[in-house]
């Protein structure tokens, strides 16, 4: 019986740089700026997870709007 590794396959940025290369080839423009953006927000709501509660309030936002607030989906009702 075969076993299938992804050893072979590129890690992090170089994945997505080649990934890129190969879609925008391809004429995925889109799906690629799809994907970046995704990724961009993705980290900024790591980020944002990582602060505080204090912190938080600090910017005006509490824990459970901050997808909302990187995505663009908040409505301040103050």
């Amino acid at each position: 019986m075969t076993t299938l590794t992804f050893n072979h396959l590129p890690s992090g940025n170089a994945f997505v740089a080649k990934a890129s290369k190969l879609l925008s080839l391809a004429g995925f423009d889109n799906v690629m700026a799809y994907i970046r953006r995704e990724m961009a927000v993705r980290a900024a709501v790591v980020e944002l997870q990582q602060l505080d509660d204090r912190c938080l309030a600090d910017i005006g936002i509490t824990r459970g709007e901050i997808t909302g607030v990187v995505r663009g989906n908040f409505k301040n009702s103050a």
